[in-house]
């Protein structure tokens, strides 16, 4: 298996990561189920630490190494009450938080996984995919996707969204655009819709005539999430969508 120098820098945190999960690393395939669990350290918890670094320093070398992990973290969470206790702790293990084994695999997959691919995406389709993203490597944005238009709104790129971040998973981004009326009411009341597409401007009337149908609610599912438009919340003339 190929190793880096930074590989075992990002290997120590991600060990660390399976002992208390809220520290540097966030792991997006099960951040959800994760998320809100205990973050004390004990003596156990060390010991826990512990065996997996000296585990992970044994296998590292090895072609086979995530799977080496995988078959020793199984034979201890099934053997070793405090291993399991601290493993179900900080990494789930009931209903509302996902399996512990499962989610301490998706983490082994990320710590043995040195290249990720990153796809960014527009309107839906795929725009541009980075293949070979190295761990902890900020993926480089592609070029702006052109303005365009049709025949009621002239929409303008704002950015990427989520946040671009290091690389820690397969991730994928999507374009943000904002929207402006081509022939807005003169003098009329202007409303922001704020959507998972991006902002559109629209102008009523007046303020009493103001509706959200014909707005586009759509939000793009990403890595963790696929997303259903709920309702409106409406401060002022800003409407924002909730899903």
């Amino acid at each position: 298996m190929k190793q880096t120098a930074k590989l075992g820098c990002r290997v120590l945190v991600a060990l660390l990561c399976l002992a208390m999960f809220a520290s540097v690393i966030t792991v997006p395939a099960f951040a959800a189920e994760t998320s809100g669990t205990s973050t004390e350290i004990s003596g156990d918890d060390l010991t826990f630490l512990m065996d997996l670094l000296q585990q992970y320093n044994s296998v590292k070398g090895e072609d086979n190494a995530a799977d080496l992990m995988k078959d020793y973290v199984d034979e201890k969470y099934n053997s070793d009450a405090s291993f399991k206790e601290s493993a179900d702790k900080h990494l789930g293990g009931d209903d509302a938080q996902g399996d512990t084994l499962d989610n301490m695999n998706s983490v082994i997959d990320n710590v043995f996984t040195e290249e990720f691919t990153i796809t960014w995406q527009v309107n839906g389709e795929v725009y541009f995919v980075a293949e070979k993203v190295m761990y902890g490597e900020t993926p480089v944005k592609p070029a702006d996707p052109a303005d365009y238009e049709d025949d009621e709104y002239v929409y303008t790129f704002e950015g990427w969204s989520p946040v671009v971040v290091p690389a820690k998973a397969n991730a994928t981004y999507v374009a943000i655009f904002s929207a402006t009326e081509k022939n807005p009411v003169a003098d009329g009341y202007a409303v922001s819709f704020v959507t998972g597409n991006g902002t559109i401007v629209k102008t009523f009337a007046s303020e009493a005539d103001v509706t959200a149908a014909g707005i586009n609610t759509d939000k793009a599912t990403d890595s963790n999430y696929s997303y259903t438009f709920k309702e409106w919340k409406v401060e002022g003339n800003v409407w924002t969508a909730q899903y």
